[in-house]
């Protein structure tokens, strides 16, 4: 239900500068239907967040929404570019870590510390400037399982758009694009999960 609310609020413009959304694939797809389930269970549950102040920008992740050790890897990051309407990836290297369930987070607390300072975990630290907006795309696995996140820096609209109540292109999606820190505009940017795929796109 609160993905559901999220993206409505995304589509209205009504956004605090910083969301988070999985992105749902608007194409067919040949996987079998577990695979496809467990994809879209990391994606729900890998979020992004940040500090504005900071311009520190990170994937985390709930204690409670990790049932067994498992590795996590940040394999690509993508940058939606305005001028060329185009999904560029960035130069990163692949990070990887590892996501702990609650019991063995807190039997690897130092003697002293508290248990659990904190209910989540980073996977991530990413390299996005400080005081840049826009619109990004992080490409990830859980062990085996492929999946990405989709993350915007921004302000929202400053009032309803007309572009809600028209179809989206093929293979587009319908965003509140920031353009600076202070303005946003309505647009339809291509959609990642199929742009993302290799090269510049």
């Amino acid at each position: 239900m609160r993905q559901a609310i999220v993206f409505i609020l995304l589509i209205l413009g009504f956004l605090p500068a910083v969301e988070l959304r999985p992105l749902l694939a608007a194409t067919p797809t040949s996987k079998p239907a577990s695979a496809d389930a467990e994809r879209l269970k990391w994606m729900s549950r890998i979020q992004f967040t940040g500090d504005e102040a900071s311009g520190e920008w990170s994937l985390r992740i709930h204690d409670r929404d990790v049932d067994i050790q498992r590795q996590f890897k940040l394999r690509e990051l993508w940058l939606y570019n305005r001028d060329s309407k185009h999904w560029e990836r960035m130069g990163t290297t692949i990070l990887a870590s590892w996501m702990l369930p609650p019991g063995k987070k807190k039997s690897d607390a130092a003697p002293g510390d508290d248990p659990d300072p904190d209910p989540t975990q980073i996977l991530a630290e990413l390299p996005i400037d400080k005081d840049q907006v826009g619109l990004f795309y992080a490409k990830w696995t859980v062990d085996d399982v492929q999946g990405a996140t989709f993350c915007r820096i921004g302000t929202g609209l400053e009032k309803k758009s007309d572009y809600v109540h028209k179809a989206a292109p093929e293979g587009k999606i319908w965003v509140v694009l920031p353009v600076d820190l202070t303005h946003s505009i309505p647009a339809f940017v291509p959609n990642p999960e199929v742009a993302c795929r290799s090269g510049q796109q």
